[in-house]
């Protein structure tokens, strides 16, 4: 009943603000990205933004919602589910809870290191993989729309940590997923999924050791504060989907879904070609934020014992999912060989 009325709430308030706008824009896309300036999504969001404004010639209005204004990132995608925003950013993690096929993306170590060979998959909107997907999350009221990348995913801690028994007994915590649950356990770490909001408070009060983000999301949510050690060295990318509302989408002509469709490919082309810049910028901050933090670059010698450990979470996926999903992993695998031998 509560979360029934957190809703109508949230869509009332969104309703209010689109019924009441001032802008002489024919129409409104309620877009929330869910972030603070500074992050990949809040970037994406203002490009999204930038081009569809340009493009439609004042016609089309995004109005832009960030941090907490609509409640958590969960709720953020139950809100487009069910048509009280437009767009919303989810990613693999949160979206395998409910499409669970995406937890395919939490394999560890399934992708190479060339971003170039990731975004070569990733933006194929041709591939099996793809299509199957979009086919799972508009069953769910979300339309797929893109992948963006937020970069590397880094380990945080107050302890060194270069070798799997460096884990044993940490309170980690990690997005809401079974395999990354699975692979923290097989490290030795005591999982936890926690709200990315509470992330910092736990790492002030000890009540987790450590987490896992990207660089950006490390420094402008200030965790670097609370711990004295960042560890590239975790086995996978961050990266985001951008989802659409199935109600909204369906309502758009030929002309908006292809204006919709350019912005999102080059609001994310333009993360793609830009996160190292980005990446090394959030690097330098925290450097300079707290000159006494150790940043560390795992050797490939130093991953292979964590590699080791990784590799057969491959087999849960493929044992816990459906055809579907083992019809996913094979066609990533199929295009992911593609791209690398390119």
């Amino acid at each position: 009943m509560r979360k029934q009325k957190f809703y109508s709430l949230i869509i009332a308030f969104v309703m209010f603000f689109y019924m009441t706008s001032t802008s002489d824009a024919k129409s409104v896309w309620r877009f929330n990205h869910g972030a603070i300036e500074g992050m990949p999504h809040f970037e994406y969001a203002v490009k999204f933004k930038e081009i569809i404004e340009k493009r439609s010639n004042g016609e089309i209005e995004v109005k832009l919602y960030g941090w907490g204004e609509l409640g958590s990132i969960a709720e953020n995608v139950e809100l487009c589910q069910s048509g009280g925003i437009d767009f919303t950013i989810g990613g693999p993690a949160l979206d395998s809870t409910f499409v669970p096929e995406a937890d395919v993306f939490q394999i560890p170590y399934l992708f190479p290191k060339n971003v170039e060979t990731v975004k070569s998959v990733l933006t194929n909107k041709n591939a099996q993989w793809f299509k199957i997907l979009s086919k799972k999350y508009k069953r769910t009221g979300v339309i797929l729309i893109d992948y963006f990348q937020e970069g590397d995913q880094v380990w945080t801690s107050n302890k060194s940590i270069r070798k799997p028994d460096d884990f044993k007994g940490l309170k980690w915590r990690v997005m809401n997923s079974q395999l990354l649950i699975e692979l923290l356990k097989r490290f030795g770490a005591n999982p936890t999924t926690l709200p990315f909001g509470e992330i910092y408070s736990a790492l002030q009060l000890k009540v987790i050791d450590g987490e896992e983000n990207s660089l950006m999301a490390i420094r402008d949510m200030k965790f670097y504060e609370v711990q004295d050690y960042i560890t590239f060295g975790c086995p996978y990318y961050l990266w985001n989907t951008i989802l659409s509302s199935q109600i909204f989408f369906e309502k758009l002509s030929d002309k908006e879904k292809k204006l919709l469709f350019e912005a999102a490919y080059e609001s994310g082309d333009y993360l793609w070609r830009t996160f190292k810049e980005k990446q090394a910028e959030a690097e330098a901050d925290i450097k300079n934020g707290k000159p006494s933090i150790h940043i560390v670059r795992l050797t490939d010698k130093e991953i292979q014992p964590f590699k080791e450990l990784g590799m057969p979470i491959k087999d849960i996926y493929l044992k816990n999912t459906s055809e579907d999903g083992k019809l996913v992993y094979n066609s990533l695998l199929e295009e992911i060989n593609k791209a690398s031998n390119n």
